[in-house]
């Protein structure tokens, strides 16, 4: 098990710097004159692969062949690059010695630190955290398809495949699932996700010519700061893209040059990235377009060069997405849901609305939920006052750009999704931008109008210091539950998942004889615990992870009985329902009837409701149908075969 943990920590650092790779390949085509730092080169490494794989998805060729072969040239290219300048080694290596006697208390901070950051990631890279629903119904099964059939299938059922993301970062972890097992799915987001952000903070700190102990205060942050773990999708590494793009937009004309082209795509690279990653994040995308190209206008007062350079990136961002977009209305009806249609989502037939509630209740959770979210909301406010009192000139335009586009998000997080979850969802852009703000106060470069005895390091300093107690806060309580990560296994520690296995040998022995029972060929509608157990290959499964979320017209009939739910499969040559009964596919009416009641937010009430139906119906349907295979925990049903 021990061997399967070291694979698995090397295996994150040879793709991390096969990234670096990457990004320097792209560094010499899109800004020769000026080298990017190891972390800029780590990001655009990420934002290519995230690209280069909606390409490999649309002609579904994602194997583990073809990723080795992909993460080994960009690996050859940083070796290239790095073996390059192996004249130079000697002096480097003096030099950081000669530093290390002269700031002995600064290396032994920085020792600390990297201590701390090596831990965390050792961490993610066997996490035990997983979500039953999210994770285990779709999030895990998605770069499982990938590695199987070469791209995500068509399931027009799987709402999270159409709402949740375009599938970037699907492709990530299907990269860290070819060498590695779904245990170590942590290890994409949480893992380098989490090093690539520290590269990035890093370098910028390094190119303001920010103090060392300023410095490392900002870098301290980032180790106390708690990993925002509801799921495996996109936080951290979305927040490197974010943190990437304020650096290519600060200050305006860093990055421009006379090519209209190579200035848009480094602009189109990180915004395609974020709209492929997580969909919640493309209103924030949109806004920062927007944002960028105002500041670009107002620094050079020549609207001809901004329009050119605007429709080359709207063409590049376009191009990009295509590929992942171009699947999505394979599977689910629509390019992009809701921008370009609603396709198969149930608010298309009615099985349920976005509604936002603004009665008392609702008011007050999300009252609560601004609380929980204090430790970055409050910073955010601070960005917005800064923002007003800062004096004219660029940098006020672009905090108001970071204000107004973070905003912009948490309106539609409020307004989507009634607030729930608040801090996870904002997480990516919100800290990335407190993060860069703090950056920029550090850099003392700024100047305030209504508060002109304002010091702007100060401001930095009173701003760290404040997140760094919040989040200690947090912290404290992680350490306080280190009970369900630390129990003993067969007389040994099992610390999270580094001596132990996701899945037992009885449950994957159980999955592929469930799937077995089934015709080779067939369609396979399933509600299982664990659907990433599937072979993909044998069948075609539609994962049924959010029932009425997304289906094929007219919708699945969850009010009118379990035989009109049958006939209307049987329409649509689906013979086979698979459930797990045996604890209710982890959506049992015990744990989810909170709800139900009058007082939650409508549209989360509604998708309970059609859920626990969907799986009513199921049992009624054991009862006069057919049922193929029943391990006492999961069952198969032919509704083709009526035996009462």
């Amino acid at each position: 098990m021990f061997m399967q943990f070291l694979v698995a920590f090397f295996w994150g650092i040879v793709v991390l710097l096969a990234f670096i790779g990457y990004g320097r390949l792209l560094n010499l085509i899109l800004s020769p004159g000026k080298k990017f730092d190891l972390g800029m080169q780590a990001a655009f490494g990420l934002i290519l692969s995230i690209t280069i794989g909606g390409f490999l998805n649309f002609i579904a060729v994602i194997s583990v062949l073809s990723i080795k072969i992909f993460i080994t040239f960009g690996f050859l290219s940083f070796l290239f690059f790095w073996l390059k300048n192996f004249r130079t080694w000697p002096i480097l290596i003096h030099q950081v010695f000669s530093f290390v006697k002269e700031n002995i208390i600064f290396a032994v901070a920085v020792t600390v630190i990297f201590v701390i950051i090596l831990g965390r990631y050792s961490v993610a890279v066997s996490f035990f955290g997983f979500n039953g629903t999210d994770d285990h119904y779709s999030y895990m099964a998605f770069p499982a398809q990938m590695l199987q059939i070469g791209s995500l299938s068509n399931d027009p059922f799987n709402e999270r495949r159409l709402e949740s993301s375009l599938g970037g970062q699907y492709f990530l972890h299907a990269i860290i699932l070819s060498v590695t097992s779904f245990k170590n799915l942590h290890l994409t987001d949480n893992g380098l996700g989490y090093l690539i952000l520290v590269l990035l903070l890093v370098g910028f700190l390094r190119e303001k010519k920010i103090g060392k102990f300023l410095g490392i205060s900002v870098v301290f942050l980032m180790t106390v700061v708690v990993s925002p773990v509801l799921n495996i999708t996109a936080s951290y590494t979305a927040a490197v893209v974010f943190f990437l793009f304020f650096r290519l937009s600060y200050p305006i004309l860093g990055f421009k040059n006379h090519s209209n082209l190579f200035s848009a795509l480094m602009i189109a690279l990180p915004l395609s990235a974020i709209c492929a990653l997580k969909s919640t994040y493309i209103v924030v995308a949109a806004m920062l377009f927007i944002g960028h190209y105002f500041v670009y206008f107002r620094r050079i007062g020549n609207y001809r060069p901004v329009i050119k350079e605007l429709v080359v990136t709207v063409s590049a961002i376009f191009i990009f997405l295509l590929p992942w977009m171009l699947s999505m209305l394979s599977s689910s009806g629509t390019m992009l849901c809701p921008i370009f249609g609603r396709g198969y989502q149930g608010t298309a037939y009615g099985a349920f609305e976005h509604v936002v509630q603004f009665d008392l209740y609702s008011l007050l959770r999300l009252l609560f939920e601004s609380f929980s979210s204090f430790t970055t909301l409050l910073p955010f406010a601070v960005i917005g006052i800064m923002a007003y009192g800062l004096v004219g000139g660029e940098e006020k335009h672009f905090f108001w750009v970071i204000f107004l586009s973070s905003l912009s998000g948490l309106l539609a997080l409020i307004l989507l999704m009634g607030g729930y979850s608040l801090y996870y969802y904002s997480f990516a852009f919100l800290f990335s931008s407190i993060l860069f703000v703090a950056c920029l106060l550090f850099a003392g470069d700024l100047r305030f109008r209504i508060f002109p005895i304002f010091n702007d390091r100060l401001v930095g300093l009173a701003l760290v210091t404040f997140l760094f107690g919040a989040f200690l806060q947090r912290d404290l309580a992680v350490v306080d539950n280190i009970k369900y990560s630390l129990n003993i296994d067969g007389g040994r520690p099992k610390i999270g998942l580094i001596n132990s296995d996701l899945v037992s040998e009885k449950e994957l022995k159980q999955y592929s004889d469930l799937q077995k029972s089934v015709p080779a060929g067939e369609i396979i509608i399933a509600r299982l615990d664990k659907n990433f157990l599937f072979d993909f290959k044998r069948n075609r499964i539609y994962i049924n992870d959010s029932p009425g979320g997304s289906s094929l017209p007219p919708g699945i009939p969850l009010k009118s009985g379990s035989e009109s739910m049958a006939n209307y499969f049987l329409s649509h040559n689906i013979k086979y329902i698979t459930y797990s009964y045996g604890n209710e596919a982890n959506f049992s009416f015990a744990s989810v009837s909170g709800m139900l009641k009058p007082h939650v937010n409508r549209l989360l009430r509604s998708i309970t409701e059609n859920s626990l139906a969907f799986q009513d119906y199921t049992m009624e349907l054991s009862k006069t149908r057919k049922i193929i295979y029943d391990d006492g925990k999961n069952f198969v049903i032919d509704l083709s075969i009526i035996t009462k």
